[in-house]
């Protein structure tokens, strides 16, 4: 679990194994789960998860730009090393939620109810030509209308 702010990663992590405990068709230490801040100590990694840059977190943390600008280390070292990673958005429980979905392409009853994927189960990304947080977010924005739209009555 990489951020830019390690408390914000430990907390992650925390509740997250709250949640996998909370499973018992998983074994207890299935995921080593480990909170960290630089990029280095992921190249490798199975499952890579990157909490999405706040600027609400980040400016109340008093890190503001140095927060962004540490972010967007993390997401380059990433792409530099090649390793592929999910990016957890949203509030925290969304954040589990997600990372839930991401690790249930180990462990299938990870996948919470309902919960909608990009692509076959385990779908990472890795892109190499943007790593702007406000694209990432346009774009979860638009597929979360399509959604809606969809579920509409006609």
């Amino acid at each position: 679990m990489l951020s830019d702010d390690p408390q914000a990663a430990q907390a992650t992590v925390a509740t997250l194994r709250s949640a996998i405990a909370a499973h018992p068709q998983v074994a207890p230490g299935a995921f080593d789960l480990l909170p960290a801040s630089n990029g280095l100590a992921a190249v490798g990694c199975d499952i890579c998860l990157l909490l999405s840059w706040d600027e609400g977190r980040s400016d109340a943390a008093g890190q503001g730009v140095t927060g962004l600008q540490a972010h967007q280390a993390l997401r380059q070292t990433l792409l530099t090393r090649q390793q592929p990673f999910a990016v957890l958005r949203g509030t925290p429980s969304q954040q589990v939620e997600q990372a839930l979905a991401a690790l249930a392409r180990r462990h299938a009853a990870l996948m919470p109810a309902g919960a909608q994927t990009l692509g076959r189960p385990g779908w990472q990304s890795l892109c190499e030509k943007c790593d702007d947080p406000e694209c990432e977010h346009r774009l979860l924005s638009q597929l979360l209308e399509r959604k809606a739209a969809a579920q509409k009555p006609a």
